[in-house]
């Protein structure tokens, strides 16, 4: 099974523009990610809801799940997929970088969308180059290598987005989704991190919808 091909795509059972607005990406989802599968109501707590591997859950609020990927819509009525959008994939010099680049970038081919992967650096002491490329780590460079062959092999257009010295993380992330006009923002929690991330922050504050990126230990276990 693909990165992206969601084995089932759950959402609340919720009415009114809310549950219309979710019920409306899900199905944008299940039509270009899941064809197989349509999208399930469940009532009750997302927390207890007993999902199979791989299953998404498209939720109006954030949750501390990490056993399955998570798809907040943030208000957005619908998933802007025009042309000219793109997926935006923050990144750093960890695997969760990369487990979110292989997910994201399977869900920029679906969708048909370019991908840009985003990175907020800080300037090296003594070093005044304007390009951010020179003030990367090695892990950063290597991992921004390994996502551009990804990119490469869906035959997606691409770019890399390097922010020197931006505010925070998750000002840096989404100004960076506003700018290059963000279908959605793809992240992974890293593996030592369990609250308190700029995915938590991102979860509660972006503009833009988000996707979380389930676990891939988790998943495994």
């Amino acid at each position: 099974m693909s990165a992206s091909d969601f084995s089932v795509v759950y959402k609340p059972m919720l009415y009114g523009p809310v549950g219309e607005r979710l019920a409306f990406v899900s199905e944008q989802i299940v039509s270009k990610v899941s064809s197989r599968f349509s999208a399930v109501s469940f009532a009750g707590s997302c927390e207890q809801l007993p999902c199979p591997g791989n299953a998404l859950l498209v939720l109006d609020r954030p949750c501390q799940r990490r056993d399955v990927h998570v798809l907040l819509p943030m208000e957005s009525n619908k998933l802007k997929v025009e042309h000219g959008r793109c997926v935006l994939i923050p990144f750093g010099s960890g695997d969760s970088s990369l487990h979110a680049a292989q997910v994201g970038v399977r869900l920029a081919a679906d969708f048909r969308l370019r991908v840009i992967f985003y990175h907020t650096t800080w300037r090296k002491p003594g070093l005044e180059s304007e390009d951010g490329w020179s003030h990367l780590s090695d892990g950063a460079r290597s991992n921004a290598s390994k996502f551009k062959e990804l990119a490469m092999g869906r035959g997606l257009t691409h770019g890399v987005f390097i922010e020197i010295a931006a505010p925070t993380v998750k000002h840096g992330i989404i100004g960076a989704a506003l700018q290059k006009q963000a279908t959605m923002i793809v992240v992974a929690r890293g593996s030592e991190i369990r609250k308190g991330s700029y995915v938590d922050q991102l979860a509660v504050m972006s503009p833009v919808p988000l996707f979380i990126v389930a676990d891939s230990k988790k998943k495994e276990s």
